[in-house]
């Protein structure tokens, strides 16, 4: 578990999306590997965790990542959506 914790920090702490697209994209995938913990992460009490776990030090990175891109994936995000004039 602790190899997926740090293969999705490298992942998501390489990146640093600012606008358009890659701030979108890099928030969906965020969100969606952020609904997948509670099913590899099992959330146990600190005594029953290994020596060392940094999974809740992890999730909580990636929360912080996730909250600094809502702005402009929504911006991005209403950008496509929106509805051409009518002619």
């Amino acid at each position: 578990m602790s190899a997926h914790y740090d293969a999705l920090l490298h992942r998501f702490t390489r990146v640093r999306p600012h606008t358009g697209d890659p701030v979108l994209f890099n928030r969906v995938q965020l969100v969606n590997e952020g609904q997948r913990l509670p099913f590899v992460d099992p959330h146990l009490p600190d005594a029953l965790l290994p020596k060392g776990w940094k999974g809740r030090k992890a999730a909580a990175r990636l929360e912080a990542l996730r909250e600094e891109w809502p702005a402009a994936a929504v911006q991005r995000w209403a950008e496509l959506i929106e509805e051409p004039p009518s002619a």
